[in-house]
């Protein structure tokens, strides 16, 4: 033994084994290749955890508390933990018995009881308080263990799944929205027909255009996957059709805003290709475009974001497509 055990009574041993399974998928980002944990099934409602002594405090405690309030088992068991404190705090190194009261209400928390008996609540925000509670320090009485059923991390199974589920979602993701846009634009070509205001179909196709956009903005990590970089490449060219092919027969004198918001998603796409790779070369890795991103992340954000707002002034000027003075400086223009 490890010094992290775990008894749990109350449970087959087919139930046990599905929770700390459960438990690994939930945490497998976590945990290191090779982290596992032994099951010995003293009876068929008593067993033992041996836990692998890779596990710091804080995930021991939330592996106490799942296997009490596990998200898909409906049972009712007695757990109690055992460790020793390493973590830098005022149970540091005290053996700790960890345990959940039975008239616990708030599921978000544990409680220890020190071997000197003095017993704290722990919650799962890092605040550690005492409690009256008359639980005992006691040491389970480990003479003989059956041998044990190891059950560990498979890296590999995890990964495959994870980037199923992610592919899933990505693919739903796309298909909800694309669907959604292909409906608002195809009753945008109604609102001619219905209102007779041509400043306000400018107003709601540019809006249109603009929210193609930051969709795609938005969706830059999908994009970086070459099958969907060329699916959002042929909604940025159905945006142009849609310009040219269609709103061009309707308002032949509509441009300015128009043709400009109508580049803005294809202008996205043409700088995010090479720019992403000049960083990979330059950085060695992806851009990071979530809370821990550094500086030369937000530049690639930064220069994603003046393409969509840049660039199509650029085409429109060498281009020469009508465009009012409103949008493009004077020497555009002139």
């Amino acid at each position: 033994m490890n010094g992290n055990i775990i008894i749990i009574q109350g449970a087959s041993k087919a139930e046990v084994k599905m929770v700390i399974k459960d438990w690994i998928k939930l945490y497998q980002r976590d945990l290191k290749a090779g982290f596992h944990m032994k099951l010995y099934s003293i009876s068929d409602k008593n067993h033992l955890i041996d836990v692998d002594p890779q596990l710091d405090n804080t995930r021991f405690y939330f592996l106490v508390n799942y296997l009490i309030y596990p998200k898909n088992m409906n049972y009712t068991v007695d757990v109690t933990g055992y460790t020793r404190g390493l973590e830098n705090n005022i149970l540091k190194g005290k053996q700790l018995m960890v345990y959940i009261p039975a008239n616990d209400s708030e599921y978000d928390n544990v409680f220890v009881c020190t071997s000197e008996n003095q017993n704290f609540k722990v919650d799962f925000g890092g605040k550690i308080s005492p409690v009256n509670q008359n639980r005992i320090y006691t040491i389970p009485g480990l003479d003989f263990l059956p041998v044990p059923e190891i059950i560990g991390v498979d890296k590999k199974s995890s990964q495959t799944e994870e980037e199923e589920e992610s592919e899933t979602s990505r693919a739903k993701r796309f298909r909800i929205i694309s669907t959604i846009l292909l409906l608002l634009f195809a009753a945008n070509l109604a609102i001619p027909k219905l209102t007779l205001n041509a400043e306000f179909f400018k107003i709601t196709t540019s809006f249109l255009f603009i929210g193609t956009a930051m969709w795609f903005f938005a969706e830059e990590q999908m994009i970086r996957i070459k099958v969907y970089y060329f699916r959002f490449f042929l909604i940025a060219a159905l945006v142009i059709i849609y310009r040219f092919a269609l709103i061009e027969p309707l308002y032949p004198a509509i441009h300015d805003v128009i043709n400009y918001t109508s580049l803005c998603p294809v202008s996205f796409l043409i700088v995010q290709w090479p720019l992403r790779k000049l960083f990979l070369y330059l950085f060695g890795r992806e851009p990071i475009v979530d809370g821990n991103a550094k500086f030369a992340d937000v530049v690639y954000r930064l220069i994603l974001f003046c393409a969509v707002v840049i660039l199509p002034i650029i085409i429109i000027s060498f281009f020469s497509l009508p465009i009012s003075s409103k949008i493009l400086p004077d020497y555009f223009v002139n």
